[in-house]
């Protein structure tokens, strides 16, 4: 017996929905990436901007550990603008 098949009506309607949420945010991502949108290496959020990294990330400094950690120069203006 599959796991599908153990599911009462409840759950199938449940993971239907969620199927269709999963859908809508992955079409919402291709739709802002084509409009101009980056997304963050380190946390995956989509944000406007020419930075590598969201300003949260850059603010909180765990873009700089991410840098650190695969060896790239950190010393740019928007770390230094960052820990002003």
């Amino acid at each position: 017996m599959t796991v599908l098949a153990q599911l009462t009506q409840s759950d199938k309607v449940v993971c239907l929905f969620v199927l269709f949420l999963r859908k809508i945010a992955m079409e919402r991502e291709e739709y802002l990436l084509s409009h101009g949108y980056r997304k963050c290496k380190v946390c995956g959020m989509l944000y406007e901007g020419e930075e590598e990294f969201c300003k949260v990330c850059i603010d909180n400094g765990k873009a700089k550990e991410y840098l650190k950690k695969i060896g790239k120069n950190i010393h740019s203006k928007e770390f230094e603008e960052s820990e002003e």
